[in-house]
This record gives structure tokens, sequence and C-alpha cells, in this order.
């Protein structure tokens, strides 16, 4: 496995230029997010995804969404 430079790790946010098509996490439902429903999901403003890139290449994304968020667990400051 090879060693990773983590401070050369560059977060962005996804966006409709990236091409994700040759990630893969061995995941056939994670890989197809990224690659088929992960732009679409966030114009619909479900969430957003964050890719992370070194050297280029894509080696991670995380999505991030508040569909589980009950207001009434949220306690009045």
């Amino acid at each position: 496995m090879p060693v990773i430079d983590f401070k050369k790790v560059i977060p962005k946010i996804l966006t409709k230029e990236d091409d994700c098509s040759h990630f893969t996490c061995g995941k056939k439902l994670i890989d197809d997010f990224i690659h088929n429903e992960a732009v679409d999901f966030q114009n619909e403003r479900l969430g957003v995804s964050y890719i992370f890139q070194y050297n280029g290449e894509i080696i991670g994304f995380v999505t991030l969404s508040m569909a589980d968020l009950q207001k009434r667990k949220i306690e009045k400051y």
C-alpha cells in the first residue's frame, strides 16, 4: 500500500466538472452513488459531497446529509 502524505490531500466540494469515473472503493452501491447520483443529490439540496484528491486523483469522498436529523431532538438555545 502506498504511503500518502496527508498534507498534500486536497478536499473540495464536488462539482459537475469533477471526473469521478475512475474512483472505486470496491462497493458497487457506493461507487454507483459517486459516479451517477452525487451531483444530482447536491443539486436537489439533499446533501453535499466532498472529494479528497491526492496528486490529481480522487482517493475518497464523503457525503453529508441532514436527512435523519429530527427537529424535536434539537434543543432550543
